[in-house]
């Protein structure tokens, strides 16, 4: 029957905090219940550092005669291992030992399945953690090797959890792994909302996914060991956090914010960088602005450039240069040049040269000075 959204999403937000460590649970979308199913078991096989390869097919020989679901023989370095129940099984296979595996007698409803095993030794603990799997008709099984009681159970099948639905299917490893599978080719299955959240017990840090269809927004968070956020979200666009500083991008904006006051801003009309409250970059249509303090700054525009330090600037277009310092002036234009300071000013023009206002005229050999010139005490009309 077909599954309710909510209760979907709700079986997906659970089954993390139900599952336990020696138990798989299965959702039957049918039934509506959580069926137990045994994961893999362990068969542990202690070595003494360079045991040769017969010594090696002996002590595993014993460790696997000892389970019930299995009947076994040695003879050098090869195993006969023999199952105790008539069964299809998944052939047995290597993980990591480098060991030979061959099955004599293929298991159905009529013969129990023969494997042969051909062991190696070990050198100086290459057997360590190493490992190989084998089936009986009623469980399954990792044979591993702990040599001089040092190495580490290699787990790796993990604690394994699975629910399942129609057309899809979760599976949790206690390595840390998550797999999702998904074929959801039925109309009647949607998931429309996902919550998954996973922490690790005395530690602060953890990892938080959300996903919503019905809102068009996703969501990562993850917090670390000393409890600060690292985010993605994508919804009206993408925006990535960590801590104060992000990235975000949409159809019309992107931003880049580092430590809550340094920025970079773009859209369609303008682009701005800001360093600080005074130091700061805008370009939009009209004009370029570059401010490096409240009076310090340099604008550019179709028609001028001006830059101001304080009360004083330059400022130059398609005519004329202008600069100010103080009092002091200078203006360049296509008719003249003129420099003021205070009261005084020179003015210079085609064949002329102006000296506050008093005009002095130069035209081939003719100088024509208005008003008295005074030479060493003699005045002249």
């Amino acid at each position: 029957m077909p599954v309710d959204n909510t209760q979907l999403a709700n079986a997906l937000a659970n089954v993390i905090g139900t599952v336990r460590e020696n138990a798989v649970l299965l959702l039957s979308v049918a039934s509506g219940g959580f069926v137990p199913i045994t994961p893999p078991d362990t068969i542990e096989v202690a070595l003494n550092s360079n045991d040769d390869a017969p010594t090696v097919a002996s002590k595993t020989k014993d460790a696997l005669d000892a389970k019930p679901g299995f009947g076994a023989t040695v003879a050098g370095n090869k195993i006969t291992v023999t199952n105790a129940d008539m069964g299809a099984v998944t052939d047995a296979a290597d993980g990591d030992t480098t060991f030979t595996f061959n099955v004599t007698t293929q298991g159905d409803a009529s013969h129990a399945e023969v494997t042969e095993i051909t062991c190696v030794a070990d050198n100086n603990g290459t057997l360590s953690g190493r490992y190989f799997d084998i089936h009986t008709p009623s469980g399954s099984y990792y044979v591993w090797y702990n040599v001089d009681n040092a190495s580490r159970n290699p787990t790796p099948h993990g604690k394994h959890y699975r629910m399942a639905t129609q057309g899809a299917e979760l599976e949790i490893f206690d390595n840390g792994e998550m797999v999702v599978h998904s074929q959801l080719d039925d109309d009647s299955l949607e998931i429309q909302k996902l919550r998954f959240e996973l922490t690790k017990t005395g530690q602060s840090n953890y990892v938080k996914m959300n996903m919503d269809n019905d809102a068009n927004s996703f969501t990562f968070e993850v917090y670390d060991n000393s409890g600060k956020l690292h985010k993605i979200t994508v919804g009206n666009g993408v925006e990535v956090k960590s801590v104060d500083s992000y990235c975000k991008v949409s159809e019309t904006e992107a931003t880049i914010l580092l430590n809550s006051n340094r920025y970079i801003t773009m859209n369609a009309t303008e682009a701005k960088m800001v360093y600080d409250a005074n130091k700061n970059i805008t370009m939009n249509t009209t004009e370029t602005k570059v401010v490096h303090s409240a009076n310090n700054d340099v604008v550019i525009n179709d028609s001028e450039i001006k830059s101001r330090v304080g009360s004083n600037y330059s400022k130059v277009n398609a005519t004329s240069v202008e600069a100010l310092a103080g009092s002091n002036k200078i203006l360049v234009d296509t008719t003249k040049a003129r420099l003021e300071q205070g009261s005084a000013n020179v003015e210079l023009s085609s064949n002329n040269v102006s000296i506050n206002g008093s005009n002095i005229t130069i035209n081939g050999t003719n100088v024509n000075i208005n008003g008295n010139v005074t030479v060493q005490g003699y005045t002249k009309p």
